[in-house]
């Protein structure tokens, strides 16, 4: 969005004003209501760090993490969950809000638009594991109601959905979280690792892996990119990773094509 008069919301520029000095923003909404944009212009104007929460459409890194950005909005660091939706994943992504959120102040919180039944349970906690000093709640009418009760003590900034938002289909969002698995892959070159030293967690390598979306973690257990099974047998895993050395396999719930395509869950 134009940092201009005519192109930001004149509530936007209010918002901003209420939210000066602000240690950690939590940004709530529906789906295609205007949080990412939101998020980084709030982040852009405080001077704050960015976490992306949201696993499906991301505003920094690549799908199926949690994602910390830097004032530039460029991937600082990430924690792989290895899945798109977050049903089914609540530990391994609350895990990596918790430890992101800790590396920075102040801090931006964009979060996903599921917010329906267990999603109001997950962004109470999320709360819990940010520590929220202001909440940004972004509605068209009270749907939020549920998700904002367990956060009333906190001060609630309120906003209207963006002018420009729209609905988005679900091709165009498994579009964009191709498009973003592919720029994440741009670059990567297959590697064989020797399963007498690298390390898997998570789950057990499946008979048939190829495909398997893993995160890549360093010798001291950060993780540094993402991990694409091409085949294994007894003796290596032959992957295909823009991470140069990689000790630790987390293996997802996610098969990837090589062009990004999501094909189907474990």
């Amino acid at each position: 969005m134009s940092d201009s008069a005519s192109a930001i919301p004149p509530a936007w520029l209010e918002a901003v004003h209420r939210l000066e000095g602000a240690r950690r923003v939590l940004v709530l909404g529906a789906s295609d209501v205007g949080k990412s944009t939101f998020c980084r212009f709030l982040a852009e104007r405080l001077g704050a760090a960015l976490l992306d929460t949201d696993l499906g459409q991301k505003t920094v890194g690549p799908p199926g993490t949690v994602t910390l950005g830097r004032r530039d909005a460029s991937l600082a660091a990430l924690h792989f969950v290895g899945a798109t939706s977050p049903s089914r994943h609540f530990l391994p992504l609350l895990v990596g809000v918790a430890r992101l959120a800790a590396h920075a102040e102040p801090l931006v919180v964009d979060t996903s638009g599921f917010i329906e039944s267990a999603g109001a349970m997950l962004k109470a906690q999320k709360a819990e594991a940010v520590l929220p000093d202001h909440i940004v709640a972004i509605e068209r009418g009270g749907e939020l109601a549920p998700v904002l009760a367990p956060l009333a003590h906190l001060p609630i900034v309120r906003l209207a959905p963006a002018p420009r938002a729209r609905r988005r289909t679900d091709s165009e969002r498994a579009a964009a979280r191709r498009a973003a698995f592919a720029a994440h892959f741009a670059g990567a070159t297959e590697r064989h690792l020797d399963r007498r030293t690298v390390v898997l967690q998570r789950r057990d390598l499946p008979e048939h892996p190829a495909g398997l979306l893993c995160g890549a973690l360093d010798s001291a257990g950060i993780c540094r990119g993402l991990s694409l099974v091409l085949e294994a047998d007894e003796n290596s895993i032959r992957v295909l990773s823009p991470v140069p050395e990689i000790r630790v396999l987390q293996l997802g719930a996610l098969r990837l094509a090589a062009d990004g395509t999501e094909l189907r869950r474990l």
